[in-house]
């Protein structure tokens, strides 16, 4: 009986979160986004595309706030209803009513335009997000919501201290990255609609400043998806066009990709979104037949990966492969913004294994790339 109360569980849990899915894939619109980008370039041709990327924010920013600026208005005429000395109670629940409505509908819009500039971003730089693949779609509405992807993913946040831990997280490299990204995106949805409804219902506390606030608060967020949507662009883009490059010049090389995304991504104990985002999106492009599938899973399985790296990168034949796979270790290293030793020592074996120079300014300089 058990059992069968956790089957019909688990397929409410599943329809769920196909539902949610769909809804989120109903709201993104990739050729209006590829439209919009192309806009701009034609626009304003010859800039560079962090310039053209700031042009896109600024114009989903005038967009949002003065639609925040509408809704605070909205709520001004809601709150008339009650300034009467003896409001009726249908006035009270008309007021209340329109209020709830209109907070969650400027969320609504904000939060889908925020989306479509993501994708819009990620078009510019040659790396676009896939409207029919799970996860590109919840990459997209987490960042819409404002997450930047550096935050710590759960009970895996230390993981690194034990084998077993270490064991269950392999696992989910190979099977499970779609589902727990799911998962956590059905987790964190309701609380942050939650918590952007109360940071919007200041408006109600000043009466006299609501459209005022809302203006602000949209044209604040809007802005900093923006930012973080540039973020993450940088780090596909990089990623892919240096395992473009292997596939041209060494395919066999392309073993050493994922294999490196772990080690780099593993080497201390904050596991973030963006690393598990990173591995899964070039696990997904890497064109591997089954013996290469084979050999990666037994090297990211390996407990002794640092001395198979010591042996064989150097055996890479040209400097450019050697170059690009260093490249993808840096970008990884990045991916959370920070500064850290841990990260560093990696960084310096790695290059050392390649038999390529290291600097300590190279994860500095990525990194103020990915800022930029």
């Amino acid at each position: 009986m058990r059992k069968r109360v956790r089957q019909i569980q688990e397929q409410v849990i599943a329809r769920a979160g196909e539902t949610f899915t769909s809804a989120i894939r109903a709201a993104m619109n990739p050729e209006k986004a590829a439209a919009d980008a192309q806009q701009v370039r034609d626009e304003y041709h010859g800039l560079p595309s962090d310039a053209l990327a700031d042009v896109l924010i600024r114009r989903a920013a005038r967009k949002t706030k003065w639609e925040g600026a509408a809704s605070g208005l909205g709520v001004t005429a809601c709150e008339a209803l009650l300034a009467a000395p003896a409001p009726e109670p249908t006035h009270k629940l008309a007021a209340g009513s329109g209020v709830a409505a209109l907070l969650l509908g400027d969320i609504a819009y904000t939060t889908r335009l925020q989306m479509q500039l993501l994708l819009a971003i990620a078009d510019l730089y040659g790396c676009p997000f896939e409207r029919d693949d799970e996860e590109d779609v919840y990459t997209v509405f987490k960042t819409a919501l404002g997450l930047k992807g550096t935050e710590r993913v759960g009970s895996y946040s230390r993981f690194i201290f034990t084998e077993t831990a270490r064991k269950q997280f392999r696992r989910l490299l190979h099977t499970g990255i779609r589902r727990a990204v799911q998962d956590r995106v059905v987790k964190i949805a309701g609380p942050r609609i939650g918590a952007y409804l109360g940071e919007k219902s200041l408006m109600r506390l000043v009466p006299v400043a609501n459209a005022a606030i809302g203006y602000a608060f949209n044209n604040s967020v809007t802005k900093s998806v923006g930012r973080w949507a540039k973020v993450k662009a940088k780090v596909r883009a990089s990623a892919f066009q240096h395992m473009r490059q292997i596939e041209d010049q060494e395919p066999a090389a392309l073993v050493w990709i994922l294999p490196l995304i772990f080690h780099v991504g593993t080497a201390d104990d904050k596991l973030t979104e963006n690393f598990l985002t990173l591995y899964s999106q070039i696990n997904k492009r890497l064109r591997l037949d089954q013996r290469q599938q084979r050999q990666v899973e037994w090297l990211i399985a390996s407990d002794q990966l640092l001395q198979i790296f010591t042996e064989a990168l150097p055996q890479i034949a040209t400097k450019r492969t050697r170059n690009a796979l260093y490249d993808i270790a840096i970008t990884t290293a990045a991916v959370n913004l920070e500064v850290r030793t841990s990260l560093e020592e990696c960084l310096a074996q790695l290059a050392k294994c390649l038999r390529l120079d290291y600097s300590r300014a190279d994860l500095k300089d990525k990194i103020q790339y990915l800022r930029r």
